[in-house]
């Protein structure tokens, strides 16, 4: 797998433990590998692998559209850690999803990560309404999103749904 960084200099914001950092066209390696990886798919809403060609197509689009906001976490030595991606349904609206390294999952990334991205996300869009829809037997992930200090908002069939105004 290639690191996330080839290609790429600068960052956003960057603390002693992790940096973050808009994703660029050479991080679609690494997202695609994560997407597919066994426990992405099982807690995926759609449960479904993605071919090579659909995530190209969608890993294009999502990094040139002014509606999609996606940052990468790395560690200090370039590894990284996780990708968190925000989608605008509608002004300060925004669905957020998250999903780790495989080789980082359960050391708890997952809940600092959304928080640091929020915090970059409500420079462009304080009082914005940040959603999460968590499949119900997805307990890492509601973990994560309520360690974050997004709040249950409701249940719908298998899918928790979180809530946070930033």
């Amino acid at each position: 797998m290639k690191n996330c960084l080839t290609g790429w200099r600068g960052n956003i914001n960057s603390k002693k433990n992790f940096t973050v950092r808009v994703a660029r066209q050479p991080d679609s390696d690494c997202l695609f590998a994560w997407r597919n990886d066994a426990e992405t798919i099982r807690n995926s809403l759609t449960g479904k692998c993605v071919t090579r060609k659909e995530h190209e197509k969608w890993f294009k689009n999502v990094i040139n559209s002014p509606e999609y906001k996606i940052f990468i976490a790395v560690k200090p030595n370039h590894h990284p850690i996780g990708v968190v991606r925000y989608t605008m349904k509608k002004k300060k609206n925004f669905e957020v999803h998250i999903n780790l390294n495989p080789r980082e999952r359960g050391k708890g990334w997952g809940s600092r990560l959304i928080k640091r991205c929020n915090n970059l996300l409500k420079r462009s869009a304080a009082g914005s309404r940040v959603v999460a829809q968590v499949k119900e037997d997805n307990f890492p992930s509601q973990s994560v999103f309520e360690r974050a200090g997004y709040r249950r908002h409701s249940k719908t069939g298998g899918t928790i749904t979180y809530q946070s105004i930033l």
